[in-house]
């Protein structure tokens, strides 16, 4: 499990996310090739949003579980932030891994997560969780 020293690192994209300047990603594509092919729509992550997903691997909070089988935990914690309110580092963990393992089948999740502000929500659920001293 990620220590204090990991979860104040990861804390430190709370303020970032919480900035109303910030921007998670941004759609690109769509566009005609000299060839004439149009590329497809893609979302690309910001150097924060990037630098923040790298971090929860480098960081220890993505672990390997059957996240397809916790989905269904997942959505309920998203959608009841009293719930997330209440979760404990485990949780936490699980709930990350599980965005961003989505986030590989579905292309633009962890950008809906961010606007949703369940991403921030996460992180505050975080900052109450690191041990003080």
């Amino acid at each position: 499990m990620p220590g204090p020293d990991d979860m104040k690192a990861v804390l430190e994209f709370l303020p970032i996310f919480e900035s109303p300047e910030f921007v998670f990603a941004e759609i690109d594509g769509g566009k005609k090739g000299q060839d004439g092919a149009i590329t497809m729509l893609y979302w690309v992550m910001s150097d924060e949003a990037d630098r923040f997903h790298c971090m929860l691997y480098d960081r220890g909070f993505i672990r390997p579980f059957n996240w397809v089988a916790w989905r269904h935990e997942a959505k309920r914690l998203v959608d009841d932030p009293a719930t997330l309110a209440q979760a404990n580092l485990e949780t936490i963990c699980r709930l990350l891994t599980t965005h961003v393992r989505q986030e590989r089948f579905c292309e633009g999740h962890l950008q809906a997560m961010y606007k949703r502000g369940h991403l921030t929500a996460i992180l505050r659920r975080l900052a109450s969780l690191v041990p003080s001293g």
